[in-house]
């Protein structure tokens, strides 16, 4: 049974968009939706290709809000440009901040209703997540084979999973409560929205944790216009920066006996994939940084300036 747009509807669904590429992709597994009980928001970042007409093609079959703005403000300040994505959302209870280039499986709205009737009123739910390529075929690519979530995880077990790389997260499989994010002051804001989305959802999970919706799946899209793979030396050095600012917060917001342990592990993890692509000198001062910070065993300093400079030559 395909539940209509006019009965009571909590879920904003928001589209920070940009890329023409797969937008009618994304668009069409949103119209396919057996609950129609939602309102989605698409932020146009005065992008140079006309999404506007491929918009203009669900008008009508779902409620959608589509705004151009005047200013490209994402290549700038992403967070900034997130943010006012959020903004145009309306009355609806929970937001799902989705993105332009990825589907969701059709029963995720109605599975997030499920859930939501079941375990009400919590601040962040989590839809499982699969891969796809630029064909949409699901693919398990290296590094990404990792764990499932659980049906709930606290604020420490994500926190922890994520320093050791048990878990995936690409930002567009949760549901937010709107007046809790607003509440504790939107997105964590890091140079380039690096690490911004893990923090934020360490933020909204402090006081009920993670909620899986176990019965659909978001499909993320790993592809030739993801911007994660660059390797531009300022862009890798900004996103350095912006995973010591990250690390930070999670020190300051997790108390765990292994915290500092997970923080070594996601810094050597860091390093270990950057150090091809930044000079001697910059992996000097990166890693002095992180020393000054989160003072290391005289054995963890060793080693990551062991695997920083092996890394750098390989």
């Amino acid at each position: 049974m395909i539940k209509n747009m006019g009965q009571c509807n909590k879920l904003a669904i928001v589209i920070p968009a940009y890329k023409a590429k797969y937008l009618g992709m994304a668009l069409e597994s949103i119209n396919k939706q057996t609950d129609k009980r939602f309102h989605l928001y698409i932020g146009d970042d005065n992008s140079p290709e006309d999404l506007g007409q491929i918009v203009n093609g669900y008008m009508g079959k779902f409620p959608i809000t589509y705004k151009k703005f005047d200013e490209n403000l994402g290549r700038k300040d992403l967070i900034a440009h997130w943010e006012r994505c959020i903004d145009m959302v309306l009355d609806e209870q929970y937001i799902w901040f989705f993105s332009d280039d990825d589907m969701m499986s059709n029963n995720c709205v109605s599975s997030f209703y499920e859930v939501l009737d079941k375990i009400p009123d919590k601040d962040i739910y989590h839809f499982p997540v699969k891969i796809i390529d630029s064909n949409s075929e699901v693919v398990t690519p290296k590094g990404y084979d990792k764990k499932s979530f659980p049906p709930f995880l606290s604020k420490e077990q994500y926190a922890m999973g994520r320093l050791f790389f048990k878990y995936n997260s690409f930002a567009i499989e949760y549901v937010f409560k709107k007046q809790t994010f607003i509440d504790k002051g939107g997105f964590v804001k890091f140079d380039l929205a690096w690490g911004s989305d893990d923090a934020t959802w360490i933020r909204m999970s402090e006081n009920d944790g993670i909620y899986s919706i176990e019965s659909s799946f978001v499909y993320w899209r790993l592809s030739e216009v993801n911007i994660s793979p660059t390797k531009s030396m300022e862009i890798i050095k900004r996103k350095l920066q912006s995973s010591l600012n990250y690390l930070a917060f999670v020190k300051n917001h997790i108390c765990s006996n292994s915290v500092d342990i997970g923080i070594f592990n996601y810094w050597l993890h860091t390093m270990y994939n950057s150090s091809k692509y930044i000079t001697l000198n910059s992996i000097q001062v990166f890693n002095r940084q992180f020393c000054d910070a989160f003072k290391p065993s005289i054995l963890q300093f060793a080693k990551l300036h062991l695997i920083s400079y092996i890394f750098h030559f390989k």
